[in-house]
Parts: structure tokens; sequence; C-alpha cells
């Protein structure tokens, strides 16, 4: 499969759900709070949610992608990006916004297993690393588009909801016309057990990362 028909997709894809649909939120959640009078332990909560969802649909993403292959989680991944970001940018409550978040923070798990297993199925070897890289990257392209939107679109963040939400569609349509379809005998991924086997190597990474989550959290 040709380098970029699968890359460069992967990487816009990337950019929507990390940078727009999750990390977006904490530059518009100001104007957000006061829009629908959420308190500063609601937006919190509320905030958190995109982490819960995340946690959640990770595991269910990396479970399904060995099973039945990368393109069908890589479309969920875009089609819950753009209905969780339609939803915030119409909600005319709290709970609706809830939903919203739930969805747009859900996207970044379906999305990040099932690259890494679609670069392993189509790139050759020597340019694997080179394609996780740029789709990797993606999170910083959508981080500064993000940013840029919030500058210039304050305080209206419903339309740049709707702004974010329809070029997630337009991503989202170029993904499903890109990923091929995988025949279900071609499926190679081995499966992990659920063991405590080799745990001892990861406690030093296992702690660094539960400590730098807990100092980005109060950030």
């Amino acid at each position: 499969m040709r380098f970029s028909k699968l890359v460069m997709p992967g990487v816009t894809m990337i950019a929507v759900t990390y940078g727009l649909a999750r990390f977006s939120f904490g530059l518009l959640l100001p104007d957000m709070s006061t829009s629908l009078n959420m308190s500063e332990s609601i937006s919190g909560m509320v905030s958190s949610l995109f982490y819960v969802a995340y946690c959640f649909t990770i595991v269910v993403s990396t479970v399904l992608t060995a099973r039945k292959g990368p393109r069908g989680m890589i479309l969920l991944a875009g089609l819950s990006a753009f209905v969780g970001m339609m939803l915030i940018s119409v909600t005319p409550h709290v709970w609706g916004l809830v939903l919203g978040v739930l969805l747009a923070g859900g996207s970044t798990g379906f999305a990040s297993p099932p690259y890494g297993a679609a670069i392993s199925l189509w790139i050759k070897e020597d340019s694997q690393g080179k394609a996780n890289t740029w789709i990797n990257s993606g999170t910083s392209f959508g981080i500064v588009l993000s940013g840029v939107g919030a500058i210039l679109l304050t305080p209206h963040w419903r339309l740049t909801y709707f702004i974010y939400a329809i070029l997630t569609l337009a991503i989202l349509i170029w993904n499903f016309r890109s990923i091929p379809k995988l025949e279900k005998s071609w499926l190679t991924f081995q499966k992990g057990n659920l063991s405590l086997r080799g745990m001892q190597g990861s406690v030093a990474l296992i702690a660094a990362s539960l400590f730098f989550g807990m100092t980005t959290a109060a950030f």
C-alpha cells in the first residue's frame, strides 16, 4: 500500500480526535461554563470524562482491532468524534454536554490501536517507524489548529465545535475511502494474555505515568 494513502488520512484523523475533539475543550471551557451556568466543580467533573471515556474505549478498541481488523475502529473513531462535537455544538444543557464529551473523548481511544495495526499490515517494515511517527504527530497539528480556532472564534464555542465537526466528517469520509477492507483470514495479530508476567519491568514506567498524569490533571 502506498505510504501516503494510509499515513495522511491517519495524521488528520489523529489531529481531529486528539486535537479538536479532546484537547480543544479546555480552551473553550470558560465560555462554555458561562453559557451553561456550570460551577467550577461541574466543569472539572465534565472535563475528567474525556479521560474516563478514553480509558474504556482504548481497551475495547484494542480487543476488537485484534479480532476484526483496524478499519472498523478507525471509522468508529471518526464517527464518535463527529457525533460528540456536533452534540456539544447544539446542547442546551449540561447533560447534553456530558454525552458529547463522552463520545468525543472516546474517539481518541478508538483511534490509537487500529492505526498501529494498519501500519503493521500495509506499510513495509522499514517504513513502519516513520509511519508511526507521522501519524502520532497528528496530535500536535490538531492542538495547533485548536489553538488557532480558540483565538479566532472565541467566545463562539458552539460555532467552533460545529466547524470542527464538519471538518471531522470530511476526514472520516477520506479514511473510509483510503483504508482498505480486510479479509478476516488475513488477520495475523497475536493476542496477549492477561498475566502478571513482565510487570516487574514496567513498574517504573507505570509510576512515572501516574505522577505525570496527576500533574497534568491539576494543571
